[in-house]
């Protein structure tokens, strides 16, 4: 009995020894045939793609995304060129800014030949001002003295307008009322004053020239006259036009220093 019981325990041994052989050994066998087909680090990926980055054709079968978000290129790039082509704006806006920045600069520098003429003014800033937006390149005294008179007509009929204004303005006592009409009328008196002047440059009538200038100074200095003594929200007797008259007084004189430099 006891030659039975031993003769069955190692048919059992024997059993279980085998069964266990036939379920190790294949695993065994397995990861051996993994590592000798695995490819090596070294090798090229061209010959011998690495798993860990298969084609695009491994799942044939899967449904494509869109190319917005099949892509990530496509996310990663977009804002990069959205980022340059706001900088080329930026950097395009500038360089035009800057240009025109530039322009005006060189735009607001009086040439060198209008301060030529100009330094021979008793107020040479006042007629570069004057003559530097409207100058078109001809050096000649009479085409000088034509811009000038035009501008100095042009502040003249500004003038009036402000005249105007001030004449009607409610609770205006009658005696300023009456000197800002009859400033109105002196400064209509040096406008045609003015235009007799630039009349004579035609036939380069020097002489004229400068009496026409010089009635026109006259003029805007009796504005002031009917002012005096009238009593005035700035400053009792003191014209609320003096400001305005000496500019205009200031900028016929400097027309006329350059009419008496003709030879």
């Amino acid at each position: 009995m006891e030659n039975q019981i031993l003769l069955l325990f190692s048919l059992f041994s024997l059993i279980f020894f085998n069964s266990a052989n036939s379920v190790c050994v294949p695993r065994n066998l397995s990861d051996l045939d993994v590592f000798d087909h695995t490819p090596s680090t070294s090798s090229s990926p061209k010959s011998n793609p690495l798993p860990s980055q298969p084609s695009q054709n491994s799942f044939p079968s899967s449904p494509q995304p869109s190319p917005a978000a099949a892509d990530p290129s496509h996310t990663s790039e977009q804002p990069g060129f959205i980022a340059g082509a706001v900088k080329d704006s930026i950097n395009g806006i500038l360089g035009a800014v800057g240009s025109a920045v530039g322009g005006m600069a060189a735009g607001a520098s009086p040439r060198p030949e209008i301060q030529k003429i100009c330094e021979k003014t008793d107020y040479p800033l006042l007629c570069t001002s004057a003559l530097n937006p409207v100058f078109n390149g001809n050096t000649d005294p009479l085409n000088v003295i034509e811009l000038l008179i035009k501008s100095a007509s042009q502040q003249t009929k500004s003038a009036q307008g402000t005249l105007s204004q001030k004449a009607s303005a409610p609770g205006l006592d009658q005696k300023t009322a009456a000197a800002y009409a009859d400033c109105k009328d002196i400064y209509d008196e040096a406008l045609d004053n003015l235009q007799e002047a630039l009349d004579a440059i035609a036939s380069k009538d020097i002489p004229t020239i400068q009496t026409m200038l010089s009635a026109a100074i006259s003029d805007f200095s009796s504005c002031d006259d009917g002012f005096t003594g009238q009593p005035d929200p700035d400053a009792k007797g003191v014209s609320p036009m003096a400001a305005t008259g000496e500019n205009l007084m200031n900028m016929v004189d400097n027309i006329l220093a350059i009419a008496n430099a003709i030879p």
